[in-house]
């Protein structure tokens, strides 16, 4: 059973890299400043490229790409980003995986029993709490700017994929039986 989550986790993650993550498109109230609409589209335009406000649909490894583009800054949240979205989730379905498909042929228990705590440690470290934390940060600071951020497939893909691990990483910490002779 813990190999059928890694497994569908994997896809699900899979599925988050392909898929858009989000759709932002930025909407700032200039009616009463610039009453002509091709000049309000121009200065909103200007606006967006000035502010560097990504818009249209965003996906997770573009957005990394964006971010570690930018300054010292953005490329410390990018190297965030890339270990905590991407390197320690594989990293957890991988191990996921072994554990599940191993039951007790090549890892000795005292490893196996390692690696499940390695697992579990990594699954601390990733996916859904950093992203949700991040997310609802962003959503809350973009609503002041009249920033609007959309789901989009990729994003429930990612959400998907942090359940199906998590579930991978829980069953697969039951012993297994010995091995028959």
């Amino acid at each position: 059973m813990p190999i059928v989550f890694s497994v569908i986790s994997a896809l699900f993650y899979l599925g988050a890299l392909a898929f858009p993550f989000t759709r932002t498109e930025f909407s700032p109230e200039l009616g009463e400043i610039v009453p002509v609409p091709e000049l309000q589209e121009r200065l909103r335009s200007w606006l967006a490229q000035r502010l560097g406000v990504p818009e249209g649909e965003n996906y997770l490894l573009q957005i990394v790409r964006h971010l570690l583009h930018g300054g010292v800054l953005d490329k410390f949240v990018g190297l965030a980003v890339v270990a905590f979205s991407v390197i320690f989730p594989v990293a957890k379905i991988l191990a996921a995986g072994l554990v599940a498909m191993d039951r007790g042929r090549l890892l000795s228990p005292k490893w196996r029993d390692r690696l499940v705590h390695l697992v579990e440690g990594v699954g601390r470290l990733s996916m859904a709490d950093v992203f949700i934390a991040a997310f609802v940060v962003v959503w809350f600071k973009a609503s002041a700017i009249h920033f609007s951020i959309t789901p989009r497939l990729g994003l429930y893909f990612y959400g998907s994929a942090a359940l199906t691990s998590f579930f991978a990483v829980a069953v697969g910490k039951r012993p297994y039986p010995p091995a028959s002779g």
